[in-house]
């Protein structure tokens, strides 16, 4: 009987508000690419299998990470052996990469991916 009562009462707008404040959605970051550039530096260290790295275009953080500078790759994430892989020849070959960022991990923004050029 209540149910039928509150049906008939809210509208579809307050309806959605409702449903909304009860099961709230995580809120989804966009991915972003950079520009293309070179690898200056790779940075591992201080007992964590992270790779950082820097990078010769403009820093893009568009998450707002506390730490700048350098972007992560964090070892949870899915193909880390393959970006680590990727970003070492590119390095090593003086090829230039552009990276996809999306969040933030261990406060610099997070690589999702490595693509190579040239």
């Amino acid at each position: 009987m209540i149910t039928s009562i509150v049906r008939r009462r809210l509208s579809v707008p307050a309806a959605l508000l409702c449903s909304a404040m009860l099961f709230p959605l995580p809120a989804q970051a966009t991915a972003v690419d950079t520009q293309w550039g070179k690898i200056l530096s790779l940075n591992t260290g201080w007992n964590l299998p992270y790779m950082h790295l820097e990078m010769s275009f403009p820093f893009v953080n568009p998450d707002g990470c506390p730490w700048g500078g350098l972007y992560s790759i964090p070892p949870d994430t899915a193909g880390y052996e393959t970006f680590q892989s990727l970003a070492m020849s590119a390095y090593f070959a003086g090829k230039e990469v552009a990276l996809t960022i999306d969040g933030c991990t261990g406060s610099r923004p997070k690589i999702i991916g490595v693509r190579v050029r040239g």
